[in-house]
């Protein structure tokens, strides 16, 4: 029992020192500044051409059982020359130790055109989907027999989420709200079961995120994008993105951003505890995407944790993503 207490306790601090909790996935991945279509539904089909991005992240490497984020999105528009619908499909796996999340959603996005040319648009969209939150007992050692917090062999239940968000965008600025995990609260015996035997990472209450950002023209060929986005589900931390990259030529984009965790609505019962300082933990991050031609973009992006007090000196987090666009049309001149 001992044993099994103390992993529970070293997996639960890693897991508040990566920031990205199951509970909160729109965030998973600090290159969603480029697609946001896992954060907000309503962003499908902005990029106007049929577009796939894969991304990998491996967090804390060095570690065993450290958490591994991987995700494929899909997108475009149809409805002829007005691109009045966008329709995608995102998939994506997370590990963490013995937990595990794995969900799909399938989105839909009605673009209407604010301008004659639809360079201005506000969308609005829905995804539906399933997650399925796993845990597998053969990882965890216990001192006792029949120990009640270590279930036998691997164990699941399976979630359906709907998510809605709005998304206002033109040349110039961008702005979106989103709510997920709108069934929350609806769970069965089985969910309650599974959430006391796990770590406790599915959220029972919904997310609402608020996401914006500028485009400025600062010389020939160069463009600054700053950007933030605030997620909220008033029970953990508040998580405040901020970032700002700098656009060359439209072929090399390069930045940094801030990431933090810190109660703005809801106080824990004691601020001071240990807990309670790692939730409010902070990372800095380097962003890089590289243009190879009008089809093909890689991203690349670090993350280094400012409160390492349990990881050992493994705090880095390294993240990959390939974009492919296809058919005629192509991605490019897209910029947020």
């Amino acid at each position: 029992m001992k044993n099994i207490q103390k992993n529970k306790v070293i997996l639960c601090l890693l897991l508040f020192l990566t920031v990205d909790t199951y509970s909160q996935q729109g965030i998973q991945f600090t290159q969603y500044i480029f697609n946001s279509m896992s954060i907000n539904p309503a962003y499908t089909g902005y990029k106007e051409a049929w577009y796939g991005q894969l991304g990998m992240r491996s967090q804390f490497s060095g570690w065993e059982g450290a958490p591994y984020s991987g995700s494929l999105t899909v997108d475009g528009v149809l409805g002829g020359a007005d691109k009045r619908h966008g329709v995608g499909l995102q998939l994506s796996s997370d590990r963490f130790g013995a937990e595990s999340a794995v969900d799909a959603y399938a989105n839909y996005a009605l673009r209407l055109k604010l301008s004659d040319d639809g360079a201005e648009r506000l969308s609005l969209g829905i995804a539906a989907g399933l997650t399925q939150y796993g845990l597998n007992g053969n990882k965890f050692q216990s001192d006792e027999l029949d120990d009640q917090l270590v279930p036998e062999d691997k164990v699941s239940t399976t979630r359906p989420d709907v998510r809605l968000g709005a998304y206002y965008h033109n040349p110039h600025w961008f702005v979106g709200l989103s709510v997920h995990n709108l069934f929350a609260g609806t769970r069965n015996e089985e969910d309650s079961q599974f959430v006391q035997t796990s770590l406790g990472n599915t959220s029972s209450n919904p997310q609402g995120y608020l996401m914006a950002g500028v485009l400025l023209p600062l010389g020939e060929g160069i463009m600054l994008r700053p950007s933030f986005l605030i997620g909220e589900d008033f029970d953990q931390p508040t998580t405040l993105d901020l970032s700002s990259v700098l656009i060359f030529n439209d072929k090399l984009w390069a930045g940094a951003g801030y990431r933090t965790r810190a109660y703005w609505f809801t106080q824990p019962g004691n601020v001071s505890t240990p807990s309670t300082r790692v939730r409010r933990s902070s990372s800095l991050n380097a962003i890089f995407l590289f243009a190879v031609n009008s089809k093909f973009r890689v991203g690349y992006s670090y993350d280094h944790q400012l409160v390492n007090s349990v990881s050992g000196g493994r705090s880095g987090s390294h993240e990959v993503t390939l974009g492919v666009s296809f058919g005629k049309e192509t991605a490019s001149r897209r910029y947020f």
